[in-house]
């Protein structure tokens, strides 16, 4: 009860935002070690697709994605490493190279820690080193707060989870503010 209380305070703070500019929705389907996504939005023209493996009775995972936008198009590749989790407290680091067109290419560090339980908040600074200019630097921060709902079925299982995103800017500043839904499919 307490924390559906707590979700329902969030979810009012945020929801008495008006700048809600884009809806994001992101759809995956889990195959023993393979995950196979995309990430689409409502009022926002970006799109990825994204395949990943996760390397069995490990902490790591490699993912790669494909980001189309309307200007130019990009290639993401992730390595993932769970740090630690303790109790429902958890430690994730991600490191990423970001391969781009029309713009300089990049290698961020995105570091994850929070709480996760049925009820999440998750932060995620993204610090990045670019090529070109030999710069490294604090880029800015996401944060994510939600929901799980899970569903267990016979052959499969189904998580749906609502969210808002919160980013900030290096001087963390509220940058953009929109809601999410996660929907992953276990085979």
């Amino acid at each position: 009860m307490i924390k559906k209380v707590l979700w329902l305070f969030l979810i009012s703070i945020v929801l008495s935002q008006n700048d809600f500019d884009r809806f994001e929705v992101n759809t995956f389907i889990q195959m023993d070690n393979i995950t196979f996504g995309t990430r689409e939005y409502i009022n926002y023209d970006y799109l990825q697709r994204i395949i990943g493996y996760e390397f069995e009775n490990t902490p790591f995972r490699i993912e790669y994605r494909r980001i189309k936008r309307i200007d130019r198009n990009e290639d993401w590749y992730r390595l993932q490493w769970k740090n630690f989790k303790f109790n429902n407290l958890f430690y994730n680091s991600r490191f990423e190279q970001r391969f781009r067109e029309l713009k300089n290419d990049v290698f961020r560090y995105r570091p994850q820690f929070g709480y996760k339980e049925s009820l999440f908040i998750v932060f995620e600074p993204h610090f990045q080193y670019t090529y070109t200019e030999k710069k490294s630097e604090y880029s800015y921060m996401q944060t994510f707060i939600g929901f799980t709902y899970n569903y267990k079925m016979e052959n499969y299982a189904i998580q749906i989870s609502p969210y808002i995103e919160i980013d900030t800017n290096n001087e963390f500043n509220k940058e953009l503010i929109f809601p999410c839904i996660k929907v992953k499919i276990k085979l």
